[in-house]
This record gives structure tokens, sequence and C-alpha cells, in this order.
């Protein structure tokens, strides 16, 4: 037989569980969240997922240090696009 190990699933609460131990009684803790712009309808995706993380990082109150990557993957997808 074989067994099959599943990862616990990731929710918003065990998220900012993880962000108040990594930050402990820090006064000051920054996350860095990485985003690439690549111009696909995806973005919406990353887009909703960056707002989560600066939610959560406000919910513990951590600041939050956003990387922007300019790397499109669709024809057209110019700065226009990167800097909405």
């Amino acid at each position: 037989t074989v067994e099959t190990h599943h990862a616990p699933a990731v929710t918003r609460h065990r998220v900012r569980s993880a962000i108040r131990r990594l930050r402990g009684s820090r006064r000051s803790f920054v996350l860095r969240a990485y985003v690439s712009y690549s111009g696909s309808p995806r973005m919406r995706v990353a887009t909703r997922d960056l707002r989560r993380t600066l939610a959560d990082a406000r919910a513990t109150g951590c600041q939050v240090e956003v990387v922007v990557r300019y790397r499109p993957s669709v024809l057209g997808a110019g700065p226009a696009g990167f800097a909405d």
C-alpha cells in the first residue's frame, strides 16, 4: 500500500498565525511580497492575492515591502498595464 500525505490547507488564519510567530515580540517586522507583472488575465488573481497579503500584514501589525517585476508575457502588455 502507498500512504498519501497531504499538506494542511493554507488558510488566512494559519498565515496570520505564522506571521505572528515569526514576528515574535519585535516592534518592527517587514514582510516582503513578490509579484510579477505579465499582462496575462491571471494578473487579477495575483492582485487579489497581493491584497490579501497586505490585509494579513496589517492585521498582524507588520509592514510590507512589495517587489513588483515587469516581465510581460502577453503581446501588447506594455508599461501602461504595468502602471495600472
